[in-house]
């Protein structure tokens, strides 16, 4: 589990800095004080190189050691083997076959019940998940096995086949830290959203894992029903699929807007305080400017009612105050919003003097004495 989490929030951490890097853009490749993503744009091939390359990680080790050390006949039958013990060979060998036989029959009735046949442990809008979740777990232990009889000791050699089984791993059990959080904190209804998102994404990457693997299961005679007709079953009848354009949004909100709900999902996370460059700017526009979004939209009807004429924000702002729209607090708290939101946009702009003046410095030197200039 240490390995599946630590190459699992290690790559999602890389997708983050990289879509981090696109929305900031010119902002984003000038390495100044105001940039709060270029380090972690920088120092990311750390934590996916150190403690364990994640491309060991999930080829060798999630399900490599994990299919070994998780199966529940599998040791064993290794260790009476090494001990030459005949009844404990038996005894493993025909639970094996047991396992193999219930797991393909189980995942067979869930398969085409599409889950309906499990009983889901909790009830409302995120039982379906469950039966989702089960119904692919079902089908994971039967490839499981499948693999282990066919591939056998060549599944090491086999790194696409061993992780994209790791992928199907790792998403069932992070999909399961998904539903156990929302149910920890009392199936909160705000919450919902990620829950549907998170979920879903990961049934979404399930789906695409189990396709890959039929579609280059390379065992004679079997490969071919696999990667023909199971594939083919498996694409009319899928455990999951994209998430929808729909959730984008309430997802965004619920981490984007100030409050209680945000407070809690980022609880363990670093915050830097507003008067920090970079991030705390950011910080400190976004708090101004939603604050402001009231006086905003009632500026905005003015306009369309023709109270007052269109033009710059701060320009309508005034007209909007001579009208009586609004008052002069609420004007002074626009012009202090509108500030901090062209702040927030400004590119770090670096004098030739002052660079090559801190050319020796070390480069959180050179930040620091930019900020304070």
């Amino acid at each position: 589990i240490s390995a599946l989490l630590k190459a699992g929030s290690t790559e999602a951490a890389r997708t983050a800095a990289i879509d981090a890097m696109d929305v900031f853009g010119g902002a984003g490749i000038q390495h100044g004080p105001n940039n709060c993503v270029a380090e972690a744009y920088i120092n990311m091939p750390i934590a996916i190189t150190v403690e364990g390359a994640n491309i060991l990680t999930r080829t060798l080790i999630v399900y490599g050691q994990g299919a070994a050390r998780g199966h529940p006949h599998a040791l064993n039958l290794t260790h009476a083997l090494e001990q030459d013990d005949a009844k404990g060979f038996r005894r493993s060998l025909f639970g094996w076959l047991g396992h193999f036989a219930s797991s393909g029959l189980r995942g067979l009735v869930r398969g085409l019940t599409r889950g309906r046949s499990v009983r889901a442990p909790v009830s409302g809008p995120t039982a379906t998940y469950y039966r989702k979740l089960s119904w692919a777990a079902a089908r994971f232990a039967f490839l499981t096995d499948l693999i282990l009889f066919t591939v056998g000791p060549r599944l090491k050699a086999r790194g696409s086949l061993s992780g994209r089984m790791a992928d199907v791993l790792s998403w069932l059990y992070l999909a399961s830290c998904s539903l156990r959080r929302f149910e920890a904190e009392g199936r909160r209804a705000e919450d919902l959203p990620l829950v549907h998102w998170s979920v879903q994404h990961a049934l979404g990457e399930i789906q695409v894992a189990f396709d890959q693997i039929y579609a280059n299961f390379d065992v004679p005679v079997l490969g071919w029903w696999m990667k023909t007709v199971v594939r083919f079953l498996h694409r009319i009848n899928p455990i999951g699929s994209p998430v929808p354009d729909h959730l984008h949004a309430p997802c965004a909100q619920a981490v984007r807007q100030p409050g209680a709900q945000r407070d809690r999902l980022l609880a363990s996370g670093f915050r830097a305080p507003e008067t920090a460059p970079g991030a705390g700017r950011l910080h400190r526009a976004q708090r101004l400017l939603l604050a402001v979004r009231p006086i905003v939209q009632r500026i905005e009807k003015g306009a369309k009612q023709r109270t007052i004429a269109r033009g710059p924000l701060l320009e309508m702002a005034q007209a909007a105050f001579g009208a009586g729209l609004i008052n002069e607090l609420e004007l002074a708290q626009l012009r202090e919003a509108e500030s901090a939101r062209l702040q927030a946009c400004e590119v770090d702009v670096f004098e030739a003097d002052d660079y090559l003046a801190a050319a020796n410095l070390p480069p959180h030197e050179v930040f620091e004495q930019a900020a304070s200039a």
